[in-house]
């Protein structure tokens, strides 16, 4: 039995003639249940949006841990080093957490900064004559 012949047994004159009408059925009952499904999205990504943005008003740039150890901190150094570790953690999370949004590349671009910055502190360290033990206390720790 071929295409026409179904379509003629059916009651169609045609096979394009049957095809369109189960096309525009497929369509019909596509919108019948995929309009209530986005509207169910829509309502839902507003209560989102409203949520995200209660979140960040309530949330930290910088942790009470870390908060703390800056102002344990009794050099600058110290300081700078806390806030360089913490963008190297922030920047590791987002990159967890966003894993195919832009965060991959924020995290990449946090760990390469934290490696040229323990470049620069090993070049100054050799140029003022510091022993290897002191260079290695102020390299930080990045990657794994």
């Amino acid at each position: 039995m071929t295409l026409e012949e179904l379509a003629t047994s059916l009651g169609f004159p045609s096979f394009p003639s049957l095809f369109a009408i189960a096309i525009a059925l497929a369509l019909v009952l596509g919108l019948i249940i995929f309009i209530p499904i986005l509207l169910r999205v829509i309502e839902i990504a507003s209560y989102a949006y409203s949520n995200s943005r209660i979140r960040v008003m309530e949330s930290r740039i910088i942790s009470e841990d870390k908060l703390r150890e800056m102002i344990e901190a009794s050099s600058l150094a110290e300081i700078v080093a806390a806030l360089d570790g913490y963008l190297v953690k922030v920047g590791k999370d987002i990159s967890i957490t966003q894993p195919f949004g832009i965060g991959p590349a924020i995290g990449y671009l946090s760990v390469k900064y934290m490696e040229i910055r323990n470049i620069r502190t090993l070049a100054r360290g050799i140029e003022v004559g510091l022993s290897p033990d002191e260079i290695r206390n102020l390299i930080m720790k990045v990657g794994t």
